[in-house]
């Protein structure tokens, strides 16, 4: 009889569901990434002050104060603060879910995952900057499903196969990341086209990710089922006084919410862990957000190459995460996470030195296959180290600590080193900073249990 990989029947069905949930919220995410760029230039541009767009203006202005004070008096252009305005802009996202991620997670763990799930499909469209803001931050606030998707993943899937669960969540935002971007392209290149009709060239992706959304509202609604049987019972009440254990950093990194529900070790584990992946997703979330500048600079890459990148991206993760992560032994998750990071090293070094088209590839093929392994690996390891009943909150302090690092990493690579010192010297740096993470993994007690088992 072949051994079941469930932990419980009809969960090959909720796993589908999941599944298309993820990708249909992915793709209204994805649609939007090469367009970033271009989306801020818009609202700078003179003809379109008509809009009012007076927020803007003071955006970017404290945005020049902030860097002025950071280097310390050094001159840059207009376009360098236009940049450096979008790093913050796009930080406002992933800071908003560093305090959304734990919150929404605890809830989790008493209302079950469904009812979290129907309150994090928001999102919004915007024709000035005002509201554009405003989708930032109400999008940063409520967008908690990949982390309940990854408490999901655990309520249905064995300790022993929950690796399996975590490299589907990687597949399906692999499959986003080939069509999301490549649509957003395809639909500022059509409203290019048709210019006359005075339409935002982001409106047709943004009236996208709204049907996406809807869509996805709908299958949660019909088709998905509670995945968590024992609902802690904890009282909401509980959660708003003790709100700071879920916010603040000390407290995150410590995993304080969770550390009377497992042993010392187990604690010891899941801070290492936190430290690790923090550490990582701050290096990787620089790189990530300035690549798209990158091409723009050093290869006057447009939209439609931008898009053509991020397929490429995502092939080598849909490939990464089906023939390779879906087959990893879980007793060496942590293992496999080092070497998710030691394969960032070349990708950081080759896109650095490239000049070339193929030399350029060459490090996105690394970059691609590295989150593959840190970011599933360590969230299995996470997930295996958390107790049953608080497995929600455990991984909503843990996706919360890497939401902490995108929202701060590319903040350091665009306001710092990636225009102070050049994209160059910039991934150096940060290739030889990877040591860091590689010592926090190599302090895991991993031998001590796996005698004990």
């Amino acid at each position: 009889m072949k051994k079941t990989q469930f932990s419980a029947v009809g969960s090959e069905k909720a796993v589908v569901v999941l599944i298309v949930t993820m990708i249909l919220d992915l793709l209204a995410f994805t649609c939007i990434l090469p367009l970033f760029p271009s989306i801020l230039d818009f609202y700078s541009k003179s003809e379109n002050k008509v809009r009012l767009d007076w927020l803007y203006e003071k955006f970017v202005s404290a945005t020049v104060r902030f860097q002025e004070f950071l280097l310390a008096g050094f001159l840059l252009s207009k376009k360098k603060h236009k940049v450096k305005s979008l790093g913050f802009l796009g930080s406002t996202f992933s800071g908003l879910q560093f305090l959304s991620f734990p919150l929404l997670g605890a809830l989790s763990d008493i209302y079950g995952r469904k009812p979290l799930m129907i309150f994090s499909v928001i999102w919004s469209q915007a024709s000035t900057f005002k509201l554009f803001l405003l989708s930032r931050l109400i999008g940063g606030l409520s967008k908690a499903t990949v982390s309940l998707s990854t408490a999901i993943v655990s309520d249905l899937y064995l300790p022993d196969t929950v690796g399996k669960g975590m490299a589907l969540i990687g597949i399906a935002f692999s499959v986003s990341f080939i069509i999301g971007p490549m649509l957003g392209a395809y639909f500022v290149h059509t409203a290019e086209i048709n210019i006359s009709n005075h339409q935002l060239f982001f409106t047709s992706a943004a009236n996208f990710a709204i049907v996406m959304s809807i869509i996805e509202l709908i299958v949660i609604v019909v088709f998905m089922e509670e995945s968590k049987n024992d609902f802690q019972k904890t009282k909401l009440i509980q959660i708003v006084r003790n709100v700071m254990l879920y916010v603040q950093p000390s407290n995150l990194f410590g995993f304080t919410v969770v550390k009377n529900s497992i042993s010392k070790i187990e604690l010891q584990k899941l801070r290492i862990y936190g430290k690790a992946y923090f550490s990582y997703l701050f290096l990787f979330s620089g790189l990530e957000f300035t690549l798209s500048f990158l091409t723009r600079v050093r290869f006057n890459y447009n939209s439609m190459q931008q898009g053509k990148m991020f397929l490429f991206i995502g092939l080598i993760m849909v490939l990464t995460q089906g023939c390779l992560i879906r087959r990893l032994p879980i007793a060496r998750q942590a293992k496999y996470s080092c070497f998710g990071i030691i394969i960032l090293f070349p990708a950081f070094i080759i896109i650095a030195v490239s000049e070339s088209f193929w030399i350029f590839h060459l490090g996105l093929f690394f970059y691609s296959i590295s989150p593959e392994f840190v970011v599933s690996c360590l969230t299995s390891c996470a997930s295996n180290t958390s107790s049953p009943e608080l497995k929600g909150t455990t991984l909503g302090v843990f996706r919360s600590l890497g939401a902490l690092a995108r929202a701060t990493g590319p903040i350091v690579a665009s306001s710092g080193t990636f225009w102070l010192v050049g994209p160059k010297m910039c991934y150096i740096l940060s290739a030889i900073l990877l040591v860091i993470p590689m010592i926090f993994l190599s302090e895991t007690p991993e031998k001590k249990i796996t005698k004990k088992e």
